[in-house]
């Protein structure tokens, strides 16, 4: 004992140098050090000192709870033990009884229950798997009556009360003794049946059920609690005279029925996941277990006829780019890199951007060939036909046009990069949000839901959460149905209607009766969470933020020893994370239908945009058709004459191998050379074309010839 008494001192000494050294810098206590400057508490943080705050603890206690003198216990009580053999279990006999507890000192220091302090009590600061730890600590008897701090009932002495506080010390005789009290008693207990979540207690046949079928993650943490506790659990049920009283303070719920017997003392503890509401915390003591989050829940959308749907299912496709992106794609990378590669592939020997071709001129009249020569390419045509190429390639992922030059091959290397590159980060974008959006809801939170009409389902006192944090109009929940015993207020709360799934079963897509059915409801998650993992209600789906929190936890009568007992075990048990065990292997998992392997199934409303852009230009590839025609022939009707092509060429510009006959007569386009009119009619005049008609041999106007060199 004097080891301990010895470093008692050091340490004392120790903090005593360790002040005078903090205020040599400036940092003495009820001041702060700011920006360099001693910073005054009580000038600038509103508090103010006193000669109670600044006084040290005397021998004979705080003044706000004095210690008995000897003189008073001698004369005011009797020291009379509360069991015959206490003073001789716990003092030794050298102890003076006229002196114990008398000023604050460490009386038990020498006492028998001392004596035997193991290793772990003799260090300072004392671990708190000290079990001896109130030894060295002061304490004196007081006066309950004169008394303001922290005090005790004593365990030796009839009528005595104790204050370790008075003292400064810890009261950790109370924690030390408070878990050995729990050992050997038997804890009356009464189970209710939660109708909802996953985190409560269940049975099959409800609440108040005496036997061994209860489960649940509440159930398993009590079990636990009374095995490290030491203590036994006797289920019982309420008495049933409570339930009239119950109904009158509380209502109809058996919840509530349990709370009010827990408050009354008929049974020590009500296990199973309790809201903890105002009205019940004010009448007992409540241990909490967990918090559950309220969100809203809606129909997941399931697609519609209407035009904002249909608009946002078709600007869906454009959403992997921002609409910056797309401009720069569409209507610079693109058409640039396709003029590119008409700067460096025109005329180019086999290229597909050739100064002229080879045409055959044909009366309309009499189909017969006037002339076989070559026409120039307008640069116009050209360029259109790079932009076309352009575009083609970026949606056909590939560009295959023939090139030639070694500028054209290097534009080549640079075209195909881009577009691999951003079709690769389109798809990847696509596929994720088109995945994404197919589980998307026709509102995404409450104030969409209200300012949308829309009405709720909901259990009682979510409701009142919900209504009270968010200001909603209490007519737009639907009431209590009167009909099944309910009291027709906001939110489900019947007896017999099973309120929690009640909440899910009323929802409707359009409810023809509002004050029945719900386009939405206020529901805790685990109650979804528990409804999806038996594939029911799959539909449904929770939006936005958390609406609100629920505390949850299980009352305690606190009007004996043992409540306080109860909740420090079920406190220390929490935080060495055994709640947090049993809740996770009771959290339920969701079997609700979705496609094994990649993402969702897509419907036809998800792939709007793109059957709207692909029939869009099938429609104009039809209309393109029936303008050209119509053209050429008002172009032919009005000239006399109609130009065939000799060459024909493919998307990519690319020549195509096929014969070309005119009346029979087969047409060899390599035959056509680039020359001047004069050299084309005499090399005609050779009949290359395996033989042409006399009428064939006769030149075209020069006004024509001169001024319509096209295709």
């Amino acid at each position: 004992m004097k080891r301990i008494g010895l470093k008692r001192v050091h340490r004392v000494i120790a903090i005593i140098s360790l002040i005078g050294s903090e205020e040599s810098q400036g940092q003495s206590f009820g001041s702060k050090r700011v920006h360099g400057q001693r910073r005054s508490l009580q000038a600038d943080e509103g508090f103010q000192s006193s000669d109670h705050g600044m006084q040290q603890f005397s021998e004979n206690g705080d003044g706000l709870c004095p210690c008995l003198s000897a003189e008073a216990l001698a004369t005011k009580y009797t020291r009379d033990p509360l069991e015959s053999d206490s003073v001789d279990k716990f003092l030794d006999q050298t102890v003076d009884l006229n002196r114990y507890g008398v000023g604050c000192k460490p009386h038990d220091l020498n006492s028998k229950a001392c004596s035997s302090t193991n290793d772990d009590c003799a260090t300072i600061p004392l671990p708190p798997s000290c079990d001896k730890s109130f030894c060295p600590r002061s304490w004196c008897y007081v006066d309950p009556a004169n008394c303001s701090l922290l005090k005790r009932e004593s365990v030796l002495f009839q009528k005595l009360y104790y204050s370790y506080a008075t003292c400064g010390d810890m009261d950790s005789f109370t924690y030390t003794e408070r878990f050995s009290s729990l050992k050997g008693r038997t804890m009356r207990v009464a189970l209710n049946s939660n109708t909802g979540g996953w985190k409560g207690a269940y049975h099959p046949d409800g609440s108040f059920a005496t036997d061994d079928k209860w489960e649940g993650p509440i159930v398993d943490f009590v079990r636990n609690a009374a095995h490290e506790g030491g203590f036994y659990l006797n289920i019982t049920s309420p008495p049933n005279f409570l339930r009239v009283e119950s109904q009158k303070y509380f209502g109809k719920s058996s919840f509530d029925y349990c709370v009010y017997a827990a408050a009354l003392g008929y049974v020590d503890l009500c296990v199973a996941s309790y809201t903890i509401a105002d009205k019940r915390a004010s009448v007992t003591s409540f241990f909490e277990t967990s918090d559950s989050e309220i969100f809203l829940v809606v129909f997941k959308e399931e697609g519609g006829a209407t035009w904002e749907s249909f608009k946002t299912n078709f600007l869906t496709i454009f959403q992997p780019f921002t609409r910056g992106a797309w401009i720069f794609i569409m209507l610079f990378c693109l058409p640039v890199l396709g003029l590119l590669m008409l700067f460096h592939e025109y005329n180019a020997p086999g290229g597909g951007y050739p100064r002229t071709v080879p045409v055959a001129l044909q009366d309309v009249a009499t189909h017969s060939v006037r002339e076989c020569t070559s026409q120039n390419v307008p640069v116009a045509n050209h360029v259109t036909k790079s932009l076309y190429m352009s575009y083609l390639a970026f949606f056909q992922e590939t560009y295959d046009m023939s090139v030639f030059t070694i500028g054209g091959k290097l534009n080549m290397i640079a075209m195909s990069s881009f577009i691999l590159l951003v079709m690769a980060v389109y798809t990847a974008n696509l596929a994720a949000i088109l995945t994404t959006d197919i589980a998307k809801t026709s509102v995404s939170n409450i104030k969409e839901a209200v300012e949308a009409g829309y009405n709720f389902c909901s259990e009682r006192k979510v409701a009142e959460a919900v209504i009270d944090l968010h200001n909603i109009d209490p007519s737009l929940v639907v009431p209590d149905p009167v009909e099944l015993g309910g009291d027709g207020n906001p939110g489900f709360n019947c007896p017999k209607c099973n309120a929690r799934e009640r909440v899910f079963e009323y929802m409707r897509h359009s409810p023809s009766d509002k004050s029945l059915y719900c386009n939405a409801a206020f529901v805790t998650s685990g109650d979804l969470q528990v409804l999806h993992e038996s594939r029911e209600h799959c539909d449904k789906t929770l939006v936005g933020d958390v609406l609100a929190f629920t505390n949850e936890g299980i009352p305690i009568y606190d009007g004996n020893d043992t409540s306080a007992s109860l909740l420090a075990l079920f406190h220390r048990m929490k935080n060495e994370g055994k709640m947090d065990k049993e809740m996770s292997e009771e959290r339920p998992a969701n079997n609700c239908p979705v496609k094994e392997g990649e993402g969702h199934s897509l419907g036809v409303e998800q792939l709007t945009g793109i059957w709207m852009i692909t029939f869009t230009l099938a429609a104009a590839s039809l209309v393109a058709k029936v303008v050209q025609g119509w053209y050429i022939k008002r172009k032919e009707t009005r000239m006399g004459t109609k130009v065939v092509t000799l060459q024909h060429y493919d998307q990519w510009s690319n020549e195509t191998d096929h014969d070309v006959f005119i009346k029979g007569k087969l047409y060899d386009p390599r035959s056509v050379k680039s020359e001047d009119i004069d050299e084309t009619n005499r090399w005609m005049s050779r009949a290359p074309f395996g033989g042409m008609s006399d009428e064939s041999e006769y030149s075209i106007k020069d006004d024509f010839f001169d001024n319509k060199r096209q295709l």
